[in-house]
């Protein structure tokens, strides 16, 4: 049986109600949850939304916010892209609504002492340090 919007937000809260560790996550069961919604615009259009000081950057916009988890839809214009980031903290599922999203996944560079002290000191980011060459280890499309 397909989910709403509504039933898939319920299933997500009491699936991972109480679960802090990301280790404890049902990484299968929710993907598997995921996969039962068919998205319905009329479900979803309200939390769409774009930045109007900066059309062609993706938002991120709230659909459900509890201490476990955070439900998002993000709206990336054709072109958008992000920044290279981490989520090792935590588990992730995509589903995309409307059109396509490539992710790539890359290989931790080498980083050098100075890089590695500075990313541990400076909480603003204003790092001066090297890093190995990025290399790509995963392209697919979600």
């Amino acid at each position: 049986q397909a989910h709403s919007l509504g039933s898939l937000l319920t299933t997500l809260k009491e699936r991972l109600a109480g679960v802090h560790c990301v280790a404890e996550h049902d990484v299968r069961g929710i993907g598997r949850e995921i996969a039962r919604w068919f998205p319905r615009p009329e479900e979803y259009a309200p939390y769409v939304s774009v930045d109007p000081a900066d059309p062609r950057a993706y938002t991120r916009n709230v659909m459900l916010s509890t201490p476990e988890m955070e439900v998002l839809l993000m709206c990336w214009p054709a072109g958008a892209r992000s920044t290279i980031h981490c989520h090792d903290e935590s588990s992730c599922w995509v589903c995309a609504v409307e059109g396509e999203v490539h992710e790539v996944q890359f290989d931790l560079p080498l980083l050098d002492k100075k890089f590695e002290r500075q990313a541990r000191e400076d909480p603003r980011g204003n790092i001066t340090g090297k890093c190995g060459p990025l290399r790509a280890v995963q392209v697919r499309s979600l």
